[in-house]
């Protein structure tokens, strides 16, 4: 008997072309690497947005839980090594 897929494992998430958001994911762990204090959601969307990446502020947030990276607020008391 054949392995069916399960649909809820489909293109939930990975933007809209069916693949995953690599761009925007790499764009915003890079952001976040460079900045010199913690960066809201909102101002990771507008940077994006000047790197020509139109990021809702809401998938700003799912992208960076996505990474494992903390909110803004908790990576204020996180010092890098």
């Amino acid at each position: 008997m054949a392995e069916r897929d399960d649909p809820r494992d489909s293109d939930r998430g990975q933007g809209d072309r069916g693949g995953p958001p690599l761009p925007a994911l790499n764009a915003i762990k890079d952001v976040i690497d460079h900045e010199r204090e913690p960066l809201t959601d909102a101002e990771i969307a507008e940077a994006l947005g000047r790197r020509g990446i139109p990021v809702a502020r809401r998938a700003v947030a799912k992208y960076r839980e996505q990474l494992g990276i903390l909110p803004s607020l908790l990576r204020r008391g996180v010092r890098r090594v």
